[in-house]
């Protein structure tokens, strides 16, 4: 059985973007527990070399030249990310799973149309790993927007593809750390007869399944 695609747009902040690429059933089900627990897998943070893959050695044994040099190679990767860090401070938030429920139980979306807050926090995570200036280009011209992956040819106005802007305002509005637009624009999305169908990964991924965990320890 071929893999599922496996990408940063949704493990944010469990793998990076040289992670895995494919993942089959228990794969999906290893990255989604890491997520719910703030843990990384560690060996997807950086699309190493191969002689940087393992770096295991006996006690006795020296460390050989070639081990040496990946050791201070991998010291100075490990930089990388604390500058991506501070570049994107103030253009976007990546939310943490109990802080984005406090803030769309305070929105309302707690049984939203029928909806309860832990298919809110469900669907967010498969769209974006919680990350609002998450953008993701379509193959009919079109781009999803935000921490809830909102489309520009139905929902807003990005001022390069056809759209009916059904939401009344420009995309960029969804991709900061402010996530008011997007609460408002996913409230109008999903008085839709499609409901939260309208969102692929929901009824891919949180559709009909038992999501007490999203909410789990959030002591709402």
């Amino acid at each position: 059985m071929p893999g599922l695609d496996v990408t940063t747009k949704i493990w944010t902040r469990t793998i990076r973007k040289n992670g895995i690429g494919k993942a089959n059933a228990n794969g999906i089900l290893l990255l989604t527990k890491c997520a719910l627990h703030s843990l990384i897998v560690m060996n997807t943070i950086f699309c190493q070399k191969d002689r940087l893959k393992t770096m295991w050695r006996h006690l006795r044994e020296p460390w050989s030249d070639a081990a040496r040099e990946g050791l201070i190679e991998m010291k100075a990767l490990a930089l990388l990310p604390l500058f991506g860090c501070l570049i994107m401070a103030n253009e976007a938030k990546v939310f943490s799973r109990c802080e984005l429920a406090y803030k769309l139980q305070e929105a309302g979306m707690d049984g939203y149309e029928g909806y309860s807050l832990a298919n809110w926090i469900c669907m967010a995570f498969f769209e974006s790993g919680f990350n609002t200036a998450a953008e993701d280009d379509n193959a009919d011209g079109s781009t999803d927007y935000g921490i809830f992956q909102i489309n520009s040819r139905v929902w807003c106005n990005n001022h390069r593809s056809p759209t009916e802007n059904l939401c009344y305002m420009p995309c960029t509005d969804l991709l900061s750390s402010d996530i008011t637009d997007d609460i408002i624009c996913a409230k109008r999305i999903v008085k839709d007869p499609k409901g939260m169908d309208a969102w692929e990964d929901w009824t891919m991924h949180c559709k009909g399944r038992d999501l007490s965990e999203w909410v789990d320890g959030c002591d709402l």
